[in-house]
């Protein structure tokens, strides 16, 4: 074996002064697969240009354990998510308690909801497309902890023919598609209860790549759009859903769906990442962007929640059932403890399992 392969490092007794009368112990150490692909951009180079200059892991871990002490991404001079002390207010909530200024942002303001006309109109509460009031001044049932909610209800909505619901927020892009201004790792929670219907409703169009929303309600009461739908919904009951999206170019998870603060399903559409993605400028939501499909329905709405990271599940645990308000400011302790939980957190695709580990301390995920 020794003479067979030169690229073999042998270490051990000359051949010659082998003594074959004895046994030895031998041990076969096989060192890391080449695999460069695996890592980075295979776009400007072949597998057959690159050269092994060292043994990569040694360099490659001095420099990361310098550039994370130092709180930065390895690629970028900017602070880590984990390190940056603001990153708690980083949640926009809304509880539609104020009738006079009834979108009115609590916590962070880099976040802001709007409801317009087909001609661009901010509605405001008693126009056409908006009630405001109690659960009991709109005839619904009350909360499930027994109170008296405020609550908004909007009609059916189809972007083309009447108006839209739409989130926007100033907060960076990140992840996978943030060279897009997408915002990749986001979480959106909100308490809601609809009447029975025979359609399909939309509740969330995250850009305009398909012109059509990419999360549904079925008539069944199932969430999310073909081929998977999940969970069972009834229609007059309140829900607090949350959907936590991981949206990336190889991974095939596009989000997590929860209900009352228990997981239901890991929502997989292979290859199709990007159209979760958020678009900074207007996430669609309640409101049939299709054009001529009319895919919508009236819905009561208590609260709505949104942070441009992806919650972990015990961050949506914690959040738990439809109650008056929703209430959600972690510490930085919390949050930085939360962030490795984040990603360990995060849906397994086996077939890209180092997406993972590069999400972690990778700015520029594309790269």
């Amino acid at each position: 074996m020794i003479e067979s392969d030169t690229e073999l490092a042998y270490r051990g007794p000359a051949v010659n002064d082998i003594d074959v009368t004895k046994n030895y112990n031998i041990g076969l150490f096989k060192s890391a697969a080449w695999n460069p692909e695996l890592f980075f951009n295979a776009s400007y180079y072949t597998k057959e240009e690159a050269e092994l200059i060292a043994e990569a892991w040694e360099i490659f871990d001095n420099y990361a354990r310098s550039r994370t002490a130092n709180c930065l991404y390895l690629d970028a001079d900017d602070l880590l998510f984990s390190c940056d002390q603001d990153a708690p207010n980083t949640t926009s909530i809304w509880n539609f308690s104020d009738s006079s200024d009834i979108f009115a942002t609590e916590q962070n303001q880099a976040s802001s909801v709007e409801l317009t006309d087909e001609f661009g109109e901010a509605q405001i509460c008693g126009s056409s497309l908006l009630s405001c009031g109690t659960t009991e001044s709109l005839s619904v049932p009350a909360l499930p902890d027994g109170s008296i909610g405020n609550i908004i209800k909007l009609r059916a909505l189809t972007a083309l023919s009447n108006g839209r619901f739409e989130l926007s927020t100033q907060h960076a892009a990140n992840g996978d598609f943030a060279s897009l201004d997408r915002i990749s790792n986001y979480t959106l929670v909100f308490d809601a209860l609809w009447p029975a219907s025979d359609k399909y409703r939309a509740l969330v169009d995250a850009n305009d790549d398909d012109g059509q929303p990419n999360i549904y309600l079925s008539p069944e009461g199932d969430i999310g759009v073909s081929p998977q739908y999940e969970g069972y919904f009834e229609p007059n009951t309140w829900y607090r859903i949350a959907l936590v999206f991981f949206t990336s170019s190889e991974g095939d998870v596009a989000y997590k769906l929860y209900a009352d603060g228990e997981f239901i399903a890991s929502m997989r559409y292979a290859g199709l990442g990007q159209l979760w993605a958020m678009d900074r400028s207007g996430l669609v939501l309640f409101t049939d962007t299709a054009d001529g499909k009319f895919e919508s329905g009236e819905v009561y709405v208590n609260s709505l929640m949104f942070t441009p990271r992806s919650l972990t599940s015990n961050d949506i645990a914690a959040l738990g059932g439809v109650k008056n308000a929703i209430d959600y400011t972690p510490s930085v302790r919390t949050l930085s403890q939360s962030v490795e939980r984040a990603y360990q957190d995060a849906p397994v695709d086996w077939a890209h399992k180092w997406v993972t580990q590069r999400a972690k301390f990778f700015k520029n995920r594309e790269k």
